[in-house]
Order: C-alpha cells, then structure tokens, then sequence
C-alpha cells in the first residue's frame, strides 16, 4: 500500500514459536526504510492496512486465543514504532477484509 509520500508499506505474516506479523516500509525504488516485527507473544495474523494523514500505519487482523479470538486493531508511527492496540471480542474465526479510515482519521473495520 502507497502512503502518498513516496513510500509504500508490506506486511507479511510469519509463524515461529507463534504467529506475527512483519512490516516493511519502503522507497517506490525497492529500498528498505524500517522493517519491524509485531509478536506480542500471542498467535496473530495481519490481514488489512490503511494510511492515515499523518503517515501513520494501522493493522488489521486477528488474535487467535484457545478460549476465545479477537479482532486486533493495531497502529505504529510512520517510522515502525508501535503506539496501541485495541481488541473486540468476535465469535467464530474472525478476519477483517476491509480498514477504512475517515477524515478524522478515525478506524473502521
């Protein structure tokens, strides 16, 4: 996804010891900008990204917990730092298909 200044982000989603998820922010030429992990020692799956106005990345997914999973909403800075995350309980195997954000910049999944 472009972010209108001249870079565009991937996430990637890895397993391990659990499940994470990568994000990558690079040039339009290819170059490598920061590239973070986001492991919070729980199994997660990133499944949308969106832009806000100020450059700031936010991840959509899903936390898969033996008793329950949750919808994850996370964000991170324009330069990879992560700032919050926000979860909400949802039956069966949830996973977000669309992250939109108004002009308030305000989420909506």
């Amino acid at each position: 996804m472009a972010d209108g200044r001249g870079a565009f982000y991937s996430v990637t989603n890895r397993t391990g010891r659990n499940s994470y998820f990568q994000i990558t922010k690079l040039t339009l030429a290819g170059g490598v900008l920061w590239n973070v992990p986001y492991d919070p020692g729980q199994d997660v799956q990133a499944s949308v990204i969106a832009v806000d106005k100020e450059g700031a990345l936010l991840v959509a997914g899903t936390i898969r917990a033996p008793e329950r999973n949750h919808v994850l909403l996370a964000k991170f800075t324009p330069f990879g730092a992560f700032q919050w995350r926000q979860t909400h309980d949802a039956a069966g195997d949830p996973l977000p298909t669309a992250l939109g954000l108004d002009a308030d910049g305000n989420a909506f999944v």
